[in-house]
């Protein structure tokens, strides 16, 4: 079991409070899923968890945290630079015997072949990673899993798989995910981490309940509470301009009474006083009456003034014999003399005096072929999903389309990769990103609209570097507002938002009159925001329904 006790997260730099005075306990079987805006402190808390050290530079703590003898496994986020450079085959000799590697292997649904595969990590697709992560995880016996958004890698099959897995771990389970799908089959518990009152002061909610039956009680109950409150605050109105109107005549015939009429002087004052009476009863009442809640605001996400495309306009035409990935070029200007006595093959001579001679612009490697025949069409405002198996190449074929995009004139073209951090310099922060060149009409603008994506005075003066990842993403979408783009191309454009902040995005995304062209594996996303939805395979392109992630 683990347990935590009054436990209260400061972050060092600027003293923001994260978490305040939190207690709860984990038990074996239950999936507790942690969700909450971005910048909350949701990762730091499962970091803290695992290795109080870890967080030791940017956070201080107090409380008390319990889970002896029981042994933790933490899955980060991103797999780390070592991760990826090692190679399977490294990770896993020193390990288990081979039949529990081939026991868990089987459990993850991983190819056993690849449990001493040579190639490095980054090779692989990222289901393929994270699964590899998970074994190292469980090869260590945990009784207790810290999960970083483990969802973020894998394609629609694989989180069908993880779903499976979640539900029939054995162990405590304390996750992080932004896919409300995922969050929906399999958390047995919620613990929501806000920022309430402009994200001066935090709260933690804890609930028994599923996400979506949380999110349900949550919602009603605040409109409910609020709807009483706004109620209660009418009648007080109501009544305290009735009393005002008597207490003003009341006061008026007293200042009119005549001297020569003391008894009607006397019930004046009488009556002054019970009106004086009835006003401290109905100010007692109106502090105690409901108040209304608050919560983290839902973060601004507006495209309505972006311009947008008719119907008829082409917005692509792509015909690909065939999609490659992975070409290098190792050398330009390639020559190359072999000259010897014989061509030899073991022991068997196969030619004798040989010169060959080899010529060529340039020496390349690694090329694949991921998909054949690969054709596309898009007109107008449509809004395309493509989805896909991991390392099928959806990633590639959108660089592919960004950079035809990139030659017409006459479209103004906004991209999300899926990796952020090239797109940001060293030391920059998030006005320096929204307005490079100062201008001080649009940095007023970009303010505002920091402000729009619920982003504190302090994370808005804070170093890109240290944000989270979902207030990455939040800053590049305020990036796009002040674009005047007609064509969204977007790699996974949920990934890293809360599950929170994703319904307003998704709202936004729909309304939005230009063209959407995506990669996406968010069941949620494919069926709210995209009208069309192709598959990318080996023989190319498939048209599929939206409709068909709906139940998703």
């Amino acid at each position: 079991m683990l347990q935590v006790k009054h436990l209260t997260l400061v972050q060092i730099q600027d003293q923001k409070t994260l978490i305040r005075d939190l207690s709860f306990s984990l038990q074996a079987g239950q999936r507790l899923a942690v969700i909450g805006a971005e910048g909350n402190g949701k990762s730091s808390l499962l970091r803290l968890l695992h290795d109080p050290e870890s967080v030791a530079s940017y956070l201080s703590w107090t409380g008390e945290i319990f889970y002896a003898p029981h042994r933790l496994g933490f899955l980060e986020q991103e797999a780390g630079p070592e991760f990826l450079a090692a190679a399977a085959a490294d990770l896993f000799s020193p390990h288990a015997a081979e039949s529990e590697l081939y026991r868990l292997a089987s459990l993850l649904n991983l190819d056993h072949s690849l449990l001493f595969d040579s190639r490095p990590l980054q090779s692989f697709s990222g289901g393929e990673r994270l699964k590899v992560r998970l074994l190292l995880l469980l090869l260590q016996e945990p009784d207790i899993l810290l999960l970083d958004e483990p969802g973020n890698d894998l394609d629609l099959e694989g989180l069908a798989w993880l779903e499976q897995f979640l539900r029939e771990a054995p162990q405590a389970i304390l996750y992080i995910s932004h896919d409300e799908t995922l969050l929906a089959r399999t958390a047995t518990s919620i613990l929501h981490i806000e920022q309430i009152w402009r994200r001066t002061e935090p709260r933690a909610t804890l609930s028994g309940l599923g996400f979506e039956a949380y999110m349900d009680q949550f919602l009603g109950g605040i409109e409910r509470q609020n709807a009483r409150a706004a109620k209660e605050e009418q009648d007080y109105r109501r009544k305290l301009e009735r009393y005002r109107e008597i207490e003003a005549k009341v006061n008026a015939d007293l200042n009119s009474v005549s001297r020569q009429d003391p008894h009607g002087g006397r019930l004046l004052k009488k009556k002054m006083q019970a009106v004086k009476a009835t006003g401290r009863r109905f100010e007692r009442q109106h502090e105690h009456q409901t108040q209304r809640t608050d919560r983290e605001d839902e973060v601004d996400f507006f495209l309505e003034d972006l311009p947008g495309l008719p119907a008829d306009k082409e917005v692509l035409r792509l015909d690909l014999p065939e999609l490659r990935a992975g070409t290098r070029t190792l050398a330009a200007d390639v020559q190359l003399l072999l000259k010897g006595p014989e061509l030899r093959a073991g022991t068997r001579t196969l030619a004798a005096d040989v010169q060959l001679l080899i010529k060529g612009p340039e020496l390349r490697a690694g090329a694949r072929t991921l998909a054949a025949d690969v054709q596309l069409l898009i007109k107008g405002p449509e809004h395309l999903g493509i989805t896909g198996a991991n390392g099928c190449g959806k990633s590639t074929l959108l660089k592919e389309i960004l950079t035809r995009l990139r030659t017409r004139p006459d479209l103004t073209v906004f991209y999300m990769p899926q990796s952020l951090e090239d797109l940001f310099l060293p030391g920059q922060r998030p006005l320096e990103f929204l307005v490079p060149d100062g201008d001080k009409i649009l940095l007023q603008e970009a303010s505002n609209l920091l402000g729009s994506m619920h982003f504190a005075r302090e994370e808005a003066e804070r170093e890109i570097r240290l944000l989270s990842g979902g207030q990455k993403i939040k800053l590049l979408f305020a990036k796009l507002r002040l674009s005047e783009a007609n064509v969204l191309v977007l790699d996974e454009p949920t990934r890293h938002l809360s599950p929170l902040s994703n319904p307003v995005l998704r709202a936004g995304l729909a309304a939005y009159s230009g063209a959407i062209i995506s990669v996406s594996h968010d069941r949620r996303y494919l069926s709210e925001v995209c009208d069309r939805v192709l598959r990318l395979t080996a023989a190319g392109l498939r048209e599929e329904d939206p409709r068909l992630y709906q139940s998703e």
